[in-house]
């Protein structure tokens, strides 16, 4: 079995721990297992046939292969869905669930869910995630894709610097050119991918106030929602796998296992997670038991997102921070 540690995909940063998951999602036979302590916990990618990030690149995407997706398109919408308020109908949904279910491939259901986890405004009309948020009417599609092609462009290279934590570094007139901006001797893509990473709400470091992503970390975090969910609780809501509402907020309470896990055998461990953290809904804590039983199932160590907010009340920006539940070492 090959073995690729990925310091730069820590599992206390919401969009490193979706891109550790997201490669299990693009490259059949992927594994994944996460090592380290407290705010230093890794993912470790693991292979059969080939090293991990290699495999990676070999099945890196292209937009044509993108775009095949079964994007969501409102009945209502001559191009899509209303990207303003990111809402379809339920039998619109319904519609694209089903062409997903078809598919060959978990990445068919990860264009399916990030338009939505199946919650209802007071009108009937499907909300769209909170993972995946739809933004001041920006296509998550288009954002997405944005940071496809950039590692498309160079795909082991760029792959190997975002799993590594080494800072992109690109020609300072291509990166100009290209839609990169500069953060100290760093660069990332101007983009805003599914807009949850915390880490591009602080543009002021970038040479042009403009906000940054890592185009290879947005686009695996995107992949993930083949395997995040929905899933149905208690009440028939139907959410994403771990998430629960705590506070008058969705948190996404995010585990750490130690056996290299594939694709089927984490989405058979977050059910099992999201049981075990249903105390959260109510505003409990997790109790010994319930820590000794996440431990039986190779979880030593898991966090939950907290909501940062910047901008006007009127016109405000998200992002995703997190905080330890628990430290099993």
């Amino acid at each position: 079995m090959n073995r690729r540690e990925c310091p730069g995909w820590t599992a206390d940063w919401l969009t490193g721990w979706l891109a550790a998951v997201g490669t299990t999602v693009m490259v059949p036979g992927m594994k994944l297992s996460w090592e380290g302590v407290g705010n230093a916990t890794r993912a470790v990618l693991h292979h059969s046939n080939d090293d991990p990030i290699r495999a990676l690149a070999a099945q890196w995407p292209d937009g044509d292969q993108f775009d095949a997706l079964p994007w969501p398109r409102s009945s209502k919408a001559e191009n899509g869905c209303d990207y303003g308020t990111g809402k379809l109908a339920p039998q619109d949904f319904a519609r694209y669930a089903e062409i997903a279910s078809r598919g060959e491939t978990l990445s068919q259901w990860a264009a399916t869910a990030i338009y939505t986890d199946t919650k209802l405004d007071r009108n009937g009309r499907c909300l769209s995630s909170e993972w995946g948020r739809i933004n001041r009417g920006r296509d998550p599609h288009e954002s997405v894709r944005c940071c496809l092609l950039a590692v498309r462009a160079n795909p082991e290279q760029r792959i190997v610097r975002s799993a590594s934590g080494v800072p992109e570094r690109i020609d300072s007139e291509e990166y100009r050119k290209s839609g990169w901006v500069r953060e100290g001797k760093a660069a990332r893509l101007a983009a805003r991918g599914l807009n949850n990473d915390v880490r591009r709400l602080n543009p002021g470091r970038s040479d042009c106030g403009q906000a940054g992503v890592d185009p290879t970390a947005e686009t695996l975090s995107f992949y993930a929602f083949g395997i995040l969910g929905p899933v149905t609780v208690r009440g028939g809501k139907a959410r994403v796998a771990a998430e629960h509402q705590h506070d008058g907020e969705s948190r996404l309470y995010i585990p750490a296992w130690s056996e290299p896990l594939d694709r089927h055998s984490i989405m058979a461990l977050l059910g099992s997670w999201h049981d075990l953290t249903m105390d959260y809904e109510n505003g409990k804590r997790m109790n010994q038991s319930s820590v000794s039983r996440a431990s039986a199932l190779g979880i030593h160590t898991a966090w939950r997102t907290v909501r940062v907010t910047t901008g006007s009340k009127d016109n405000p920006d998200i992002g995703y921070n997190t905080e330890p539940i628990f430290f099993n070492i």
